[in-house]
């Protein structure tokens, strides 16, 4: 984002930064949403049963638990 500084300006600078980080959460959500249904669509085939909502949840709760996982191993990593 430095380079965009120097022609944009600060305002500018933060402005594309806003809107990557949109893209990049908008992004996230499309893929969680294709993978949860991936999954709700071969629970259906499988084994008969069809609840989006379980699989929605998985995904997310997954990556909470390993993205505060990795920040404590890193906080505990700076403290030594």
């Amino acid at each position: 984002m430095v380079q965009t500084s120097a022609a944009f300006g600060c305002f500018s600078t933060n402005l594309a930064s806003v809107i990557r980080g949109v893209l990049a959460i908008k992004w996230y959500e499309f893929q969680i949403r294709r993978g949860t249904t991936s999954l709700n669509q071969d629970s259906v085939v499988m084994f008969d049963f069809d609840n989006i909502v379980r699989f929605f949840r998985l995904p997310i709760r997954s990556n909470i638990v390993v993205s505060t996982k990795v920040s404590r191993d890193k906080m505990v990593e700076n403290y030594r």
